[in-house]
């Protein structure tokens, strides 16, 4: 269960990483372990309105959590279900592209960006995966980092570390500005426009609800503006592919 003491830092860091497993590959397990953890920020008081939490960002919790919150005996079925959408979301050229380069013109600014991005990756000792390789760039990747950035925060928080703290806390707002916060939001309004109103598409639209008003609440707390970067410019040029794991040192 999450600590009460290291709200809110910890709780935001929950939400990336619920955000990072729903929109990773619907693997049984995958979902199983997202399942959990949007059944219990849920029920958490933090997201109760006693944080900094946008207003609504409760209710799409909910339908999170409704979505993807299943037995364990439906968790194959509810992974077929999702992985015809998924797949038709993200990787059939419908516009959803899953990478913050799809919405880069330029060749140049797409192997700055991924660059500049692993950059940040390696100075958290974050290293790739042999057993899922993506892009550094791929929407998984970014969310997960910003749980792992905020959990390290928490951390030094309750170590009573202000330094390390702020090191992190100004890791996060950077990666943000020049970012994740750049692109997530049109994404997820790509995501829910073309989502279906089947099981898949339901679960989908719930999660880029939630991660377009968690992000707008996000930008909000840190006082950013970013400037937007338009969807569905191109898609991502083949490349490198790494993805970004946890390695708390």
């Amino acid at each position: 269960m999450l600590e009460p003491v290291l709200e809110p830092t910890l709780a935001r860091a929950a939400l990336y990483r619920l955000l990072a497993l729903g929109f990773s590959y619907p693997e049984s397990q995958v979902l199983s372990k997202t399942g959990a953890l949007a059944a219990e920020l849920s029920q958490h008081p933090s997201l109760a309105g006693e944080g900094p939490i946008e207003e609504g960002l409760r209710e799409a919790l909910d339908r999170v959590s409704e979505a993807f919150s299943v037995p364990d005996l439906e968790l194959d079925g509810l992974a077929g279900d999702l992985a015809y959408d998924y797949d038709t979301l993200f990787f059939k050229g419908n516009g959803c592209a899953p990478n913050e380069t799809a919405y880069v013109a330029q060749s140049f600014a797409k192997a700055r960006d991924l660059a500049d991005i692993a950059g940040f990756y390696r100075a958290f000792g974050l290293e790739s995966s042999e057993e899922r390789r993506e892009l550094p760039d791929f929407v998984g990747s970014e969310l997960e980092f910003m749980a792992i950035v905020l959990a390290r925060q928490a951390y030094a928080e309750s170590k009573g570390s202000p330094g390390k703290a702020g090191v992190c806390a100004e890791a996060g707002r950077q990666f943000m500005d020049e970012h994740l916060g750049r692109w997530l939001p049109a994404f997820c309004r790509e995501v829910q426009a073309r989502s279906g109103d089947n099981r898949g598409g339901e679960a989908y639209s719930a999660l880029a609800l939630l991660a377009e008003r968690f992000v707008a609440a996000e930008l909000a707390l840190m006082g950013l503006e970013p400037k937007p970067l338009a969807a569905g410019v191109e898609d991502a040029e083949a490349g490198e592919q790494v993805h970004c794991d946890p390695k708390f040192q």
